[in-house]
């Protein structure tokens, strides 16, 4: 409301809040409708990336035996449910880094996004795996004041572990890194 900024809490989550809650205040006039938008858009982002993250397990062919303990876990651990409604940068940060490290596996593995709209979709699904990768990873680097900095070593690592066969993988981590740090430092 201010305008004055610290880097203590990351500018662009400090953007999110704000547009909800001009949003909220926009909507019904009170800044309670705001804090509600933004808890209902962080509830969906954690759910999103839980079943990202099952998902991906199903389309492994992993056994139920693991599927549904981990699933059972997501859904009723305490500490996910206050998770999800705490007003905290750390939420989406922890979504984006854990859609970020799936996406990138999925890649890695080859497992396709299906859609379940047509028999032969990996052409496609390698596209949208590159697309969920690379805005995970732009929430990864953005959502926390070292989230770039953690990002930048994975992206030193992810050099030597995916090598040339992945350069499309490592040219899309280095654009995020790049335009991360211009809408971070100049922006």
């Amino acid at each position: 409301f201010t305008g004055v900024y610290s880097n203590h809490h990351p500018f662009w989550h400090t953007m999110i809040i704000q547009f909800c809650i001009r949003l909220g205040m926009g909507l019904s006039g009170d800044i309670n409708a705001g804090v509600c938008i933004y808890s209902v858009l962080q509830i969906l982002a954690m759910s999103c990336a839980f079943a990202y993250i099952i998902m991906t397990m199903y389309q492994m062919k992993l056994s139920y035996v693991v599927i549904i303990p981990c699933f059972i876990y997501f859904m009723i651990m305490p500490y996910h449910v206050f998770y999800s409604f705490t007003m905290w940068k750390d939420v989406l940060f922890a979504a984006a880094m854990a859609v970020f490290i799936t996406a990138l596996f999925r890649i890695m593995a080859g497992i396709p996004f299906k859609t379940g709209l047509d028999g032969d979709n990996r052409v496609r699904s390698g596209k949208v795996n590159m697309v969920v990768l690379v805005i995970s990873a732009t929430g990864t680097c953005l959502l926390r004041s070292n989230g770039q900095i953690a990002f930048a070593v994975t992206f030193i690592v992810s050099i030597f572990v995916l090598g040339k066969r992945y350069w499309k993988v490592l040219l899309a981590l280095l654009a995020v890194l790049l335009a991360t740090a211009v809408l971070k430092y100049p922006v």
